[in-house]
């Protein structure tokens, strides 16, 4: 079954997510700029499936299969710093309904990934000597990385993410949406997206940048956003 939300959030991009956040002086909720689409035009929105990972010693069994077992179609992985990904855990997630995967890692296997799973979104670290995985660092006969929980409260990109909360990632990055304060996002993201639009279409027609912004602040001050966010702080 769909989720409602989910959907309506699939609707919006990051940039208008995360700017209301920025209204509200809520928490940074945007995670690192390093974490991107392996394709551009990718999306991903959907439910946080959390895994949290340590750097592995010796004799310390994952929970990786129970993890998959538990999975649900629509969920979206988010792996904790020092997690990585390959083509075989993307397949396997995908096979169970996973909407997508962001590592706060490498993925390796990007040519494989790109061919067989063109349609199954990966958020991952690029631009860095490390965008893909040393090849034996996230395999099962040398695991380097100790996935020991999931569903837990975890650290992924510089956001704290947890299980349930949505995560909305497109060509501009990923925005973490708090469980607990959603449909109140929810709402301030899709009047800012009609204010937006409006602030786009003044300033096509040549308008100052003061007046073109005009729509924006009144959507600041008629949905009193900053009083919501100080309200969070309490």
């Amino acid at each position: 079954m769909a989720d409602p939300i989910v959907e309506e959030f699939r609707d919006l991009t990051t940039a208008v997510v995360a700017d209301v956040f920025r209204h509200a002086g809520y928490p940074q909720q945007v995670m690192s700029a390093a974490i991107l689409p392996l394709q551009d035009g990718w999306k991903l929105c959907g439910r946080a499936f959390t895994h949290a990972n340590l750097p592995r010693r010796k004799n310390e069994p994952g929970v990786f299969d129970e993890a998959e077992k538990a999975l649900r179609p629509g969920d979206v992985i988010v792996e904790s710093y020092l997690g990585a990904w390959g083509i075989n855990y993307a397949v396997g997630a995908h096979a169970r309904g996973c909407a997508g995967v962001v590592v706060d890692g490498p993925h390796r296997d990007l040519e494989a990934h790109r061919k067989i799973l063109p349609d199954s979104p990966i958020f991952c670290r690029r631009g860095l000597e490390e965008r893909s995985a040393n090849p034996g660092g996230s395999h099962r006969s040398f695991r380097t990385r100790w996935l020991y929980a999931y569903n837990v409260p975890i650290n992924c990109g510089g956001v704290r993410v947890e299980p349930g909360d949505i995560i909305l990632g497109d060509d501009d990055g990923v925005v973490v949406i708090p469980k607990d304060i959603a449909d109140d996002v929810l709402r301030f993201a899709q009047l800012l997206k009609k204010a937006e639009h409006e602030c786009f279409e003044a300033k096509r027609a040549a308008k100052s940048d003061s007046e073109a912004h005009e729509p924006i602040d009144r959507w600041a001050k008629e949905t009193r956003i900053q009083e919501w966010g100080r309200g969070r702080d309490r």
